[in-house]
């Protein structure tokens, strides 16, 4: 045997580096090709999410378009022309915005000295109520009396001079043309046309042709003369409609309301 050659056990018994736990898991680093991949794919992500999101937004700002041109844009298109007649100018300064708690409705002055008829339903439990006319000026209102069976209330405000609108004496005639100027809708100021369909003494009721819609509670309703012949308070559900697709309101004629005020 020479002298030189190891034996197999020496060989075992020599010093080896063993691998370290970190080179396992060493990882090469990327090169430039894979970092313009991960770039173009988080930058696709985006788009999509983009994309998706426009598109939400078209579809709803499509809805709100169809509900606008099926409602606000006939309210407004009536306002502006009848807003051109001096007389619906000078009785829309009487037409209030009633504000509570998250609520919003109409009433209206039936006298300078701040007497303001609307609906029972449109202050009923509110704990503080501000009154708003079309001018600008606010005011703080006092329940001077509610019927909720008629679903009516009378306010009063401080205020020395506003304008008003006289109470007609006699009971609105079918097929007389009347207004409705009101605060729909979230809008202020809207005036629509229609005429008078009925009114039924025995259930209180005068119907009329005009739209309503959400804020028009309270509003006046007013004849050529322009007095005030009745207060709205709702509008008949679709399946209480007389005509499918026709409108209606419903009205408080203004001769019930009238001995309530001569009482008080």
């Amino acid at each position: 045997m020479r002298q030189n050659e190891k034996e197999p056990s020496e060989e075992l018994d020599e010093e080896v580096e063993e691998p370290s736990i970190e080179d396992f898991f060493r990882e090469e680093p990327p090169d430039e090709e894979e970092i313009q991949r991960k770039q173009r794919s988080r930058k696709l992500k985006k788009w999509i999410a983009l994309l998706i999101a426009g598109f939400l937004i078209l579809n709803a700002f499509g809805l709100l378009l169809n509900y606008v041109n099926a409602d606000l844009w006939n309210l407004w298109q009536s306002t502006e022309e009848l807003m051109e007649r001096e007389e619906i100018q000078e009785m829309s300064e009487a037409v209030v915005t009633i504000h509570g708690h998250q609520s919003r409705g109409t009433g209206f002055a039936i006298s300078g000295e701040g007497l303001i008829l609307t609906n029972d339903h449109v202050i009923d439990e509110l704990p503080s109520i501000i009154v708003a006319f079309p001018s600008g000026e606010l005011y703080e209102g006092e329940v001077i009396w509610t019927d909720p069976a008629l679903d009516v209330a009378l306010l009063q405000i401080e205020a020395a001079s506003v304008p008003h609108l006289p109470l007609s004496k006699e009971d609105a005639a079918v097929d007389d043309t009347i207004y409705v100027i009101g605060n729909p809708l979230s809008q202020s100021q809207i005036v629509n046309e229609g005429v008078v369909l009925e009114q039924t003494r025995e259930h209180n009721v005068l119907q009329i042709t005009n739209p309503i819609y959400p804020g028009h509670s309270g509003s006046p309703v007013i004849n050529e003369q322009g007095e005030v012949v009745g207060v709205v308070y709702a509008r008949p559900t679709a399946s209480s409609r007389m005509d499918e697709g026709s409108t209606r309101g419903l009205a408080v004629p203004i001769s019930d309301i009238l001995p309530l005020l001569n009482e008080h």
